[in-house]
């Protein structure tokens, strides 16, 4: 895993990929009743989402603010020689608690729940769900189908393809 700030690793989704992953979100959103839920990468663009309205949400703040916790949480453990793949930071507020989770190493994943959701619960259920996803954002390898053509036939080919050429050219004269 690559605990550095600034990781350049891009995601690139294919349509299944994004269908599974709003998936996984709305699955999580419903479990634990959650008023956000949002999937970033560490640069901070935002993948997906699920609660507020978009209106309602700066995605880009967001995203940034989210990513920049992240890597300054990476960093504090790296330091301290306490960091471990799939951590999790955890605010516990009065009215909200809101919980950060890292998605392999191009992402992080944000909840907020209400405090009465049980705690033990959420860290669960979420610890879970960024593993999912992590699995999910997975490249996908496609096999580059074989072609293939006989020197004879490519020589032929070139061959009839230039004649033409030059038979063309000639006629326009």
């Amino acid at each position: 895993m690559n605990t550095s700030l600034g990781s350049s690793r891009r995601v690139i989704l294919h349509p299944e990929q994004l269908a599974a992953i709003h998936q996984t979100l709305d699955e999580l959103a419903e479990k634990l009743s959650a008023r956000l839920v949002f999937l970033t990468q560490v640069s901070g663009q935002m993948l997906a989402f699920r609660g507020a309205e978009r209106a309602e949400l700066d995605v880009d703040a967001l995203g940034a603010l989210i990513a920049g916790d992240l890597a300054a949480s990476r960093e504090i453990a790296r330091v301290t020689g306490t960091y471990e793949e799939c951590q999790l930071i955890l605010r516990q507020g009065q009215h909200s608690h809101s919980l950060i989770a890292e998605v392999g190493d191009a992402c992080a994943l944000f909840v907020l729940v209400s405090q009465q959701t049980p705690l033990g619960w959420v860290r669960m259920v979420t610890l879970d769900t960024a593993r999912r996803l992590a699995e999910l954002l997975q490249p996908s390898v496609t096999p580059i189908p074989e072609w293939s053509i006989e020197t004879d036939a490519l020589t032929d080919l070139i061959s009839d393809s230039l004649d033409s050429m030059w038979t063309e050219e000639s006629n326009v004269r």
